[in-house]
């Protein structure tokens, strides 16, 4: 499963390679839910980075398409053109 920091760290804190963004209010959010073992509280501090990040708006978010492949010699299977 997929956590929010896998998307927040690597494409909007500031000093990572694929970011652009700088504020310095969401890199201390982001890298105090890093630290936080409270499922509840680790929660809602990421409700608080989705605010601000709506808020500022560093990106716009579009369509992306979810693969999802298996394997077996039993399916006669091409994936599709946007894969």
């Amino acid at each position: 499963m997929m956590d929010a920091e896998g998307i927040y760290v690597p494409l909007f804190h500031t000093g990572s390679l694929l970011s652009n963004y700088h504020n310095p209010d969401f890199d201390g959010m982001v890298d105090q839910a890093q630290t936080m073992m409270d499922e509840k509280q680790r929660q809602a501090q990421y409700f608080r980075i989705n605010k601000l990040w709506l808020d500022d708006q560093p990106a716009a978010p579009l369509y992306q398409q979810i693969d999802l492949y298996g394997a077996s010699k039993r399916v006669n299977w091409k994936p599709g053109a946007m894969s």
